[in-house]
Parts: structure tokens; C-alpha cells; sequence
């Protein structure tokens, strides 16, 4: 083969990948758990809209997306309709847990029973397969890195504010507490562009705790949600598994 031939050849080939790239469109940029949510969904990243860093697209902007009217969107997933959240309760024992907490009277910051909590959901979500990669919320912060933090430094970061990390991306878990005792939540709804919410309802002097897991049943089953629970259930009943 001449070199004019093999310029030539070149030269095809490269307009060729110019114009496949051309009919692609520009890369969105996007965190990998949103290209999956996108993909599970049918929903074209070129029509979302990124709030994360320099515009990237998260996780939260594709479960935020509303199709404007008459706009339809692509789907595999099996076509079945949910109105609202599936939710799972449980009763959980805090026995244990005023024992430990007797044992930190002297710790500062004060450890209490939002600490346990926060370490039990995320021995939770490492424990199972129900939300790989989840970020949890607490309040209007995400408290990353928990599962590998003691429970004073689990204090500490609270009462500073909890982190921002704007890299972290997948899936949100928001905890949620009501300190009052014999209270049973029963309908308790997902936050917009959260995967799931746990309430947990009880004080630090209560003998019990009702919990009541709300979820997206589109991005969680009814067996993986209930295996998350028990999980917890787990971690609040012999709490000394979170001190180790």
C-alpha cells in the first residue's frame, strides 16, 4: 500500500469518528450513579440539568427530573405504577443502649442516642445489599465516612454540621428522629430525590423505639428493605458491635 493510499485510509477513518462523535452530542458530565438512574429510567443526561460541581449531574438531579408535558421518555423497566412509598415498621429494644450510653457520661461532646443511630445505619447499609454506595442525611447534611468512625467522633462531626462532600454521590438515606416516647410512626414520606428515610421515634429513657423504614420501591425491594431494617434492628440491640 502506497502512503497516499494510507493517508487517504486515515484521513476516512478520522472523518468517521468525527462524525459519530457529532451525532452523539457533547458528554454531559455525571457522577456513575446517575448514568445508571438515567439509563434505568430512560431519561436522556442532555436533558437534565447538573447541581452538582462546575454543573456535573448527581443522582439527586435525575431523581429529581420531571418530564415537561407531552415530553415521553424510554424505559426497560417493568412498567409498573407506585403511587406512593413502601414502608416497613419494626420495634427495636434501647436497653442496651442506656447501658452504653451510661458508660460516656464523662465523653466530650456528649455522645446520645442520634450517635448510635447514625453508627447503626451505616452498619447497616455495609451489612446489606439494599443501597450499595448510600449517602446518609442527617438533617440537611450528609455524614459521610460513618461506618469507620467511633461513636464520639460520630458526636463531634454532628455537632459541627456534618460534611459536605460534593463528590460524594449514590443513593440517599435520610435518618430521622423524634425524641418522644410512645409515639408509633405509620406514614412517613420519602424526601424528594432520597432513595429511603428511616424515622426512628423514642427517647434515650425509653425502654423502646418504634422505627418505621419508608422507601422507594422503584430503586429498593421489599426483601432487600427488609433485610436493611433488621440490620438495624441488630446494630440498636447489642450496640457493642459499634464499639469495636
Amino acid at each position: 500500500m502506497t502512503q497516499k493510499h494510507r493517508d487517504r485510509e486515515e484521513t476516512a477513518v478520522t472523518s468517521k469518528l468525527a462524525s459519530t462523535a457529532q451525532q452523539a452530542g457533547p458528554r454531559v458530565p455525571s457522577t456513575p450513579y446517575a448514568r445508571r438512574l438515567a439509563r434505568e429510567r430512560g431519561i436522556p443526561l442532555a436533558a437534565l440539568s447538573g447541581t452538582g460541581p462546575n454543573g456535573r449531574l448527581t443522582g439527586r438531579d435525575v431523581l429529581a427530573f420531571v418530564p415537561a408535558a407531552g415530553t415521553a421518555t424510554t424505559s426497560h423497566a417493568p412498567a409498573t405504577s407506585y403511587s406512593s412509598a413502601a414502608a416497613i415498621a419494626a420495634s427495636v429494644s434501647l436497653e442496651s443502649i442506656a447501658r452504653l450510653l451510661s458508660q460516656f457520661g464523662d465523653v466530650e461532646p456528649a455522645i446520645d442516642l442520634t450517635d448510635v443511630c447514625l453508627k447503626a445505619t451505616a452498619a447497616a447499609l455495609r451489612g446489606t445489599s439494599a443501597l450499595p454506595d448510600a449517602v446518609i442525611r442527617f438533617g440537611d447534611r450528609p455524614m459521610a465516612g460513618l461506618a469507620r468512625l467511633t461513636l464520639g467522633a460520630i458526636a463531634a462531626l454532628r455537632n459541627e454540621g456534618g460534611t459536605e462532600d460534593g463528590q460524594a454521590d449514590g443513593p440517599v438515606l435520610v435518618l430521622s428522629r423524634i425524641d418522644r416516647a410512645g409515639l408509633r410512626p405509620v406514614a412517613m414520606p420519602v424526601p424528594q430525590g432520597a432513595a429511603a428515610r428511616l424515622v426512628v421515634a423514642g427517647t434515650a429513657d425509653s425502654d423502646r423505639a418504634d422505627c418505621l423504614f419508608s422507601y422507594d420501591p422503584t430503586l429498593i425491594d421489599d426483601t432487600a428493605a427488609a433485610d436493611l431494617l433488621l440490620a438495624f434492628k441488630d446494630a440498636m440491640e447489642i450496640p457493642l458491635r459499634l464499639i469495636v
